[in-house]
């Protein structure tokens, strides 16, 4: 249940930004700078990027990769 509303946000987030940056010029910049100004923000709600525990955590067993690597995966696909 939990998972199928945050689809829902997910889902109206991703159509809302499309509509925007349809829009052109001005509406399109404003998209790009609330995205530049929010995924490295995102990003780090799982951990900052620049963790030194991070490695540890892979090494122990806590973690299947660094925050960094995951951040790049992301990155990846969202270009995409």
């Amino acid at each position: 249940m939990f998972f199928e509303a945050e689809l829902g946000h997910i889902g109206f987030g991703a159509n809302r930004t499309a509509e925007l940056a349809a829009k052109g010029d001005e509406q399109k910049e404003k998209v790009q700078k609330a995205l530049d100004f929010w995924y490295p923000i995102a990003l780090d709600m799982f951990g900052h990027s620049v963790s030194e525990r991070s490695e540890r955590y892979v090494y122990w067993g806590l973690k299947r990769r660094t925050t960094r690597r995951r951040a790049k995966s992301i990155f990846k696909r969202s270009i995409r």
